[in-house]
């Protein structure tokens, strides 16, 4: 073994290459990370694969305090994937977005006319709950 790998908690790994996470499973699963969100609360990661009329509904059902981090793929007609959020596609029709109300705390998403409600969408979402306290 060369001085750049060493050998640590039985693992081989390169000090010179940062990593970010030692291995990052997504699955439709709410996951904390491990990591803690500037009010001290834990951080949660969670993908939801369904089709995008249910994305609001599965969203406003779990209790986010925090929207952190959210990004994704939404299929569409004319057998186009499209990232999710995109505030500013080439054409109108692609857009995708989403919103909180400061007030009520929901959220609202909002799809293009492109695409169906049939069509697929993954997305990542990390966020902290309203059920956890701030440490």
């Amino acid at each position: 073994m060369n001085d750049v790998l060493t050998k640590k908690n039985d693992e081989i790994y390169n000090p010179k290459i940062p990593r970010y996470e030692r291995t990052i499973l997504y699955k439709n699963i709410e996951k904390k990370t491990g990591e803690k969100w500037i009010d001290g609360k834990p951080i949660y990661r969670r993908v939801i694969d369904t089709t995008t009329n249910n994305v609001q509904s599965i969203i406003n059902s779990m209790n986010i305090d925090q929207l952190i981090l959210i990004y994704g793929w939404a299929e569409s007609d004319y057998d186009q994937s499209w990232p999710f959020p995109n505030p500013n596609p080439p054409e109108e029709g692609y857009k995708s977005i989403i919103s909180r109300n400061r007030t009520s705390k929901a959220f609202s998403v909002s799809f293009g006319n492109f695409y169906r409600s049939t069509d697929n969408a993954k997305i990542v979402l990390k966020y902290t709950k309203t059920t956890d306290t701030s440490s």
